[in-house]
């Protein structure tokens, strides 16, 4: 039987046995040489067509790569800016409480809010894209040689400009989300030398929280994940996710004064206008946000926040009664929330406000002024709210993006306060009241609303 060719064999055409007969007549010096030819034009053409596929592989890598960064980065992008959104809708919540009072009705929670399942959701999204991009592109880079300084285990804030579609066509600033960073080192907790609520009382009592009258309403309960959960005046009700207690102010415009020495780290403006009854006049309604980080050494690693101001000093370019998109307020900085903390890239004409981030005050100095919000009696309430995120080794569990470490307490129960005066004696962890009493007055010229700091300190 006659043995089957194979496939892979090719009968030689005619024009290759006639250049193979012509080639076979010549010398054989001739002979080597052209087969010598032959072999190196057919060696050039293997790396020609070698080189030509490493390129087109390392484009079509390239491209697959650029391909899926976009198609992460967008969907990312949403989540982001729905967890900010689902922030911004928490301020707007708190404006509407204080607007529309409304009695706090029990129930029991069964499980997530819609609301809090689609915020939940986007983070989650958001979290597993970003992480996605991330290892595709630790193994793209590590079949290269990368310079090590290039690299950096720490997410920084950073801005671009995009043009929008207005009548000035003027570029606005796209703000840019950055998860704050977890610290390396072991979580550290209050001192226990510092008097509060989880330690002990200061060695005296006199002169101590001789004013719970300023107490207004008190933080949400179910929020609180470090200390006492209770506080403020008693039977007012509060509100879902509320972080902070209430001070009632004097009036509106009235000064408030650093609890300690803190430094100034973000600032956020959600003021706007409301109508309380349908068809009626809009009310104006103050939200001026500032974020501090503690400089004393009494409370290490604490932040304060104290929103509903009319304006600070600390913004020297701040526009009084300004009304700002909930959905996008100009804001700036290290940004705290009850389930979250972050660092945020100035938005919206945020540079317009001239915030003095990294400006520190001590315990008694002007930090800004308080604010009204509309009641249905049109007398309207002023006062402003602090809340203070206190280090912790235990892990908050409300914390779904930046330092978990932090916990909202009950202020009014948590610390222990006293009147502000230079010649005071405050012991160890025992805070300012932030309004003027017991005599004590700031200059003349920083009761007026319109005082500015000149410079950083």
């Amino acid at each position: 039987m006659a043995e089957k060719e194979t496939p892979n064999k090719k009968e030689m055409t005619d024009e290759a046995i006639i250049k193979r007969a012509k080639m076979l007549t010549n010398s054989l010096p001739a002979i080597l040489n052209e087969t010598d030819s032959n072999i190196e034009a057919k060696a050039e053409a293997a790396r020609k067509a070698e080189a030509t596929a490493r390129r087109s592989g390392d484009a079509a890598a390239t491209k697959a790569l650029d391909e899926a960064k976009r198609a992460g980065q967008e969907p990312a992008d949403v989540a982001i800016r729905a967890a900010r959104d689902a922030a911004n809708k928490v301020e707007a919540d708190d404006l509407i409480y204080h607007v529309i009072p409304q009695e706090k009705k029990p129930e029991e929670k069964e499980g997530f809010s819609r609301r809090e399942f689609i915020k939940d959701a986007a983070l989650l999204v958001g979290g597993s894209i970003l992480g996605t991009i991330a290892i595709a592109l630790a193994c793209k880079t590590s079949s290269t040689p990368t310079n090590s300084t290039q690299l950096s285990s720490t997410p920084s804030p950073t801005s671009s400009t995009t043009p929008e579609s207005t009548s000035s066509s003027k570029p606005t600033t796209t703000p840019t989300f950055s998860p704050a960073t977890t610290p390396s080192s072991v979580p550290i907790s209050v001192l226990s030398t510092s008097a509060c609520a989880i330690t002990s009382p200061p060695p005296s009592m006199e002169g101590i929280n001789t004013h719970t009258e300023l107490y207004g309403t008190g933080a949400d309960p179910d929020i609180i994940t470090l200390g006492p959960k209770v506080g403020g005046h008693p039977g007012w009700p509060t509100y879902e996710h509320k972080p902070g207690m209430s001070f009632e102010a004097y009036n509106r415009g009235s000064p408030v004064l650093a609890p300690f020495d803190m430094v100034l780290v973000g600032f956020r403006d959600t003021s706007n206008s409301y109508q309380i009854v349908s068809g009626g006049p809009f009310v104006h309604a103050d939200d001026v946000k500032l974020f501090f980080e503690s400089a004393s050494p009494d409370w290490p690693g604490v932040y304060m926040t104290v929103y509903h101001l009319l304006t600070s000093p600390l913004l020297t370019g701040h526009t009084q009664s300004s009304s700002n998109d909930l959905a996008a307020p100009p804001a700036e900085g290290y940004q705290l929330f009850w389930d979250g903390n972050y660092t945020l890239s100035p938005t919206g004409n945020a540079a317009s406000y001239g915030a003095l981030i990294g400006y520190k005050v001590k315990r008694g100095e002007l930090i800004g002024f308080a604010g009204t919000v509309p009641t249905p009696d049109g007398v309207g309430h002023s006062f402003a709210d602090f809340y203070f995120d206190v280090p912790d080794t235990s892990v908050n569990p409300n914390i779904k993006t930046g330092d978990i470490h932090l916990h909202l307490v009950q202020p009014g129960s948590f610390f222990y306060w006293k009147s502000y005066s230079p010649n005071a004696n405050f012991p160890s962890g025992v805070l300012a009241y932030p309004f003027e009493c017991d005599g004590y007055q700031l200059p003349p010229e920083q009761h007026d609303v319109n005082f500015k700091y000149t410079s950083k300190k």
